[in-house]
């Protein structure tokens, strides 16, 4: 789905699920509390931008515009296509073109999106508990009495 849409979304979508996965298994250590709290919050501005770009991304690229299918030169683009320039003495052979109704790419276009909606819970999901794993901010300690 995001393939054709926008690589840098991909790519963001990628590098947020591969931080999240780092931050499930790393524990702090011996981080001064500031450094700790710093990846925190870093980490959660990641998210909100890869959420965002995920969700507005797929409805703006998606369900809302034309596919974009990657048609260019001699005057081809948008609802126009030129197969070739001819370059022949004869007649050549007419070419077959299949295609489907634009409601099909539609009709995929929901299910792709109502299938990022499902996915996109299960990852905030398993986000929050990476974020969350062995604490997720660290306060002064404060002297009791």
């Amino acid at each position: 789905g995001l393939s054709t849409l926008s690589w840098p979304v991909l790519l963001g979508v990628g590098a947020w699920l591969f931080s999240m996965r780092w931050r499930e298994q790393w524990d702090g250590g011996e981080l001064p509390r500031w450094q700790f709290n710093s990846v925190q919050v870093l980490l959660a501005l990641v998210t909100v931008i890869a959420v965002s770009s995920l969700v507005f991304s797929g409805i703006r690229y998606g369900l809302l515009a034309q596919p974009d299918m990657g048609i260019a030169g001699l005057g081809s683009g948008g609802n126009t296509f030129a197969w070739f320039q001819d370059q022949t003495r004869s007649a050549l052979p007419s070419p077959t073109v299949i295609s489907v109704p634009m409601w099909i790419y539609r009709l995929l276009m929901f299910a792709w999106a109502f299938w990022i909606a499902l996915a996109l819970a299960r990852w905030l999901r398993f986000a929050w508990h990476a974020w969350t794993a062995r604490g997720f901010w660290r306060g002064t300690v404060i002297a009791p009495g």
